[in-house]
């Protein structure tokens, strides 16, 4: 039996159930041929999405450039979009970019810290 902690990914479930159903004879109200079909296509569509998300998260350029950004004086998310702009970015907002600066405070490269501006809060980085 496997050991039980061992979590197991969509792609070799999938492999798995077409190996079962290639080296056994099982019983099916459809033909086995159609449910291997079946689970070759849906094995292309996993390894399809994580390729993409691999080389989505190779290619963010746009993060490089907010940490080339960030400094010792804390900016508001606004500074970052207005400076990508500027740098020629395309589709640049700020929901984009505040969800990079999340990331890299996760990843212990940038600070948030909230500061009063008038009435409101808000959120601003500094390189860590």
């Amino acid at each position: 039996m496997e050991n039980k902690n061992t979590k197991l990914t969509k792609a070799q479930k999938y492999q798995s159930l077409i190996s079962v159903l290639v080296n056994n004879d099982v019983q099916s109200d459809l033909p086995v041929s159609e449910l291997i079909e079946f689970l070759e296509h849906e094995l292309e569509l996993v390894t399809r999405k994580r390729t993409k998300a691999a080389a989505k998260k190779v290619e963010d350029t746009m993060k490089d450039a907010i940490i080339a950004l960030l400094s010792t004086e804390p900016q508001p998310c606004n500074y970052f979009v207005a400076a990508l702009t500027e740098q020629g970015f395309e589709d640049v907002s700020a929901a984009k970019v505040t969800a990079r600066l999340s990331a890299l405070v996760r990843e212990e490269v940038a600070v948030k810290q909230p500061m009063k501006s008038g009435k409101s809060t808000l959120q601003h980085y500094t390189l860590a």
